[in-house]
């Protein structure tokens, strides 16, 4: 087994993680017989339901769910009715990448199945050409380092408190609207005062100070525009007043909006 995996790794050049090897649709209704591959895949249910099945565990995904199917693991697909998937495969060194056999949601989602349907066409249409691995392997990089994200992002959900993940989803819709601390704390069904001691607790700040830091974020996206101006990043940062904007900007980041503006659309 050792031999086999230090072949498959021994595809990789030093310099490059991950390697694509094979891409592709799929849309049928009959089974995918037991099989197992020297390569990591990533199949993306799109629609209907998805199971896999391995001889002691079995996995369920609906559209939208992301599969993580290990090099060297025998696995089939029991399917019974229409089921939609696109799939990667690829190789990669084990210390990039936890291989494991897993599924994970990508509700609300947008980059990796656009990034995955990216692979399908370039593997498609441009694999003999100069510039595919450089541009394959990007892509597939990029794919691996989201779902890393994602994953951290679902780990430290996990140890927040319901309330305080209410209170954050809250903020996060309405960041740019004039929203209060009991109006946050409203629907998280819990106290001013005891909302605020959780994001001191959790996030090292109060809810106004992380809104204020979500709208920072926002207006820093939007000066990278060198044709946005600073009145029209403040009001679609929420701030009714100009002076206000530049007041928060200059305390969080130690110049004016106008003068970062400058220093990076000068680089572009």
């Amino acid at each position: 087994m050792k031999s086999r995996e230090k072949h498959a790794e021994s595809r990789l050049p030093i310099t490059i993680p991950a390697m694509l090897t094979t891409t592709g649709h799929r849309l049928a209704r009959n089974n995918v017989r037991n099989h197992a591959h020297d390569y990591t895949e990533l199949i993306l249910v799109t629609q209907g339901t998805c199971i896999v099945k391995t001889q002691d565990k079995t996995l369920s995904g609906k559209a939208g769910d992301l599969f993580i199917i290990p090099p060297r693991l025998s696995h089939f697909q029991p399917e019974e009715d229409w089921v939609g998937t696109s799939y990667i495969g690829f190789y990669c060194r084990k210390d990039y990448f936890n291989c494991s056999f897993r599924v994970i949601s990508l509700k609300n989602e947008i980059y990796i199945p656009r990034w995955i349907e990216d692979l399908i066409d370039i593997h498609t249409l441009i694999m003999d050409s100069s510039l595919y691995e450089e541009i394959a392997v990007g892509i597939l990089c990029s794919i691996i380092a989201r779902i890393k994200q994602i994953e951290m992002h679902i780990e430290e959900a996990k140890s927040t408190p319901p309330a305080l993940r209410k209170a954050i989803e809250k903020i996060q819709k309405n960041y740019t609207k004039v929203i209060s601390v009991e109006e946050i704390a409203e629907s998280a069904d819990i106290s001013a005062s005891y909302l605020t001691k959780l994001f001191k607790r959790h996030l090292g700040c109060s809810p106004i100070q992380y809104q204020q830091k979500l709208r920072m974020r926002l207006a820093r996206r939007y000066l990278l525009n060198p044709y946005m101006t600073v009145k029209q990043t403040a009001q679609k940062c929420g701030y009714e007043s100009t002076n206000l904007f530049i007041r928060q900007f200059k305390k969080n980041h130690k110049i004016s909006p106008g003068k970062w503006q400058q220093q990076f659309t000068e680089k572009i």
